[in-house]
């Protein structure tokens, strides 16, 4: 007899759950049939939380990047606040005054898909050129500095 009634103990369980499913999924049909939202939610990454938090950030190969998201940088770079279309709700967010972002590019003529950074964002940022590093004590220098 226990078995019969860990059976239908596991059926009204397995039931319970279909139905809270069920109902889960009418909710966002009903939501995306009348046009209120999508079911895909906007999380703020790595970069928007250095510029609310006031970090530091360090974007390595930048000249590897696509076109718009160089330009994107360049607005990054320029303003206070960043308009964030990317959202449902277009925000404004506010730069963190210890916010700094740092990139890193090799030249571009050294290897295939490397480019030049359009001259907007090269005008934003200040160049250090350093040469290839052949042993650790050339690291010195740059960590002194």
């Amino acid at each position: 007899m226990k078995g019969k009634k860990t059976a239908d103990a596991e059926s009204i369980a397995n039931i319970a759950r279909l139905e809270a499913m069920t109902e889960d999924l009418t909710k966002r049909a009903k939501r995306l049939e009348s046009g209120g939202g999508f079911i895909f939610q906007f999380i703020e990454g790595t970069l928007m939380q250095s510029i609310q938090n006031g970090d530091w950030i360090l974007l390595d190969e930048v000249n590897l990047a696509s076109d718009s998201v160089l330009n994107r940088l360049s607005n990054i770079i320029e303003g206070e606040h960043i308009l964030l279309n990317e959202r449902a709700d277009i925000v404004e967010t506010q730069r963190h005054n210890d916010f700094r972002i740092f990139m890193c590019m090799n030249p571009p003529y050294t290897s295939a898909g490397k480019k030049s950074l359009p001259a907007a964002l090269r005008r934003r940022l200040t160049e250090f050129y350093v040469p290839e590093l052949e042993k650790e004590s050339d690291l010195l220098p740059i960590i002194q500095r």
